[in-house]
């Protein structure tokens, strides 16, 4: 299992005169089979003077506003195949970022329902934005007709009545499966989502995904872990923290509770 100390700077690993104590420098040397991370809100170059006694390449800067890859802060940009003169942008963008002290970016780009990047050696990596690029890609022919018809019979059926019924709805297991089933590369990062529901922006013309829990997200979850074991770089995008009007959220709530939440720890800690 692998094992991790988070510490911030001020008034934790510093001391009240801004340096670190010899006895905690010892501490941190000695630690064996144990990672000592830096979490911290400020800035890589504003910890430079700790590298010699802590592992700089992984460490959580800017109240974790960014991980870093080989010493390149992350950057994710949702459709890079809008942006026209997306090379030059992040040529200006990785001298910037050397000149801060880093190696360059490391800069992962959506896979999404309207497309994805097709340029070669502009980008470092793919995330899976869901639920839209497997509805769009992966969805089933069979999952697909009963779709349509669900639409087009309570479409017709709203025509006539004054309190109107939800016209789209989808079995989550039917986009959760293929994202589940799905092989990722090295530099491939699978998305999920933890439920669905767009009709606070949409009304009765939204989409629900139904079957929806947080135990069938907890399974996914696992399942995603384990196809990401032992690469480098083992991300799996969560949409997402806060998206209300969408219904897409892990933060808690009074119908779910933190029950979204236990279960990426679950997943986290291995239990």
């Amino acid at each position: 299992m692998l094992k991790l100390i988070f510490s911030d700077l001020d008034g934790t690993l510093l001391n009240s005169v801004k340096s670190v104590d010899e006895k905690t420098v010892e501490f941190i040397k000695n630690l064996d089979g144990t990672r000592f991370i830096i979490n911290t809100g400020r800035l890589p170059y504003n910890v430079d003077s700790l590298k010699s006694f802590v592992d700089l390449s992984n460490m959580v800067c800017g109240n974790g506003s960014y991980i870093k890859i080989d010493n390149k802060p992350l950057l994710q940009i949702y459709k890079t195949f809008d942006i026209e003169n997306l090379s030059q942008m992040l040529s200006y963008f990785n001298e910037r970022a050397k000149t801060e002290g880093f190696d360059g970016l490391y800069v992962v780009s959506g896979k999404t329902a309207q497309g994805c990047e097709k340029r070669e050696g502009i980008v470092d990596g793919y995330y899976y934005f869901e639920p839209g690029f497997t509805l769009k890609n992966d969805f089933s022919k069979t999952a697909q007709l009963k779709y349509n018809t669900g639409i087009i019979i309570r479409s017709f059926i709203n025509k006539f009545k004054e309190d109107k019924l939800l016209e789209r709805k989808i079995n989550a297991r039917d986009i959760i499966e293929p994202i589940i089933n799905r092989s990722y590369k090295e530099n491939e990062f699978p998305g999920l989502i933890p439920d669905w529901d767009n009709t606070p922006r949409r009304s009765y013309r939204g989409l629900v995904y139904t079957g929806t829990s947080p135990e069938y997200f907890e399974k996914a979850l696992r399942i995603l872990k384990e196809k990401k074991s032992g690469h480098k770089t083992d991300f799996v995008f969560i949409n997402a923290w806060n998206e209300w009007g969408e219904g897409a959220f892990l933060e808690p709530d009074e119908y779910r509770g933190y029950a979204y939440l236990d279960a990426v720890k679950r997943v986290v800690d291995d239990k």
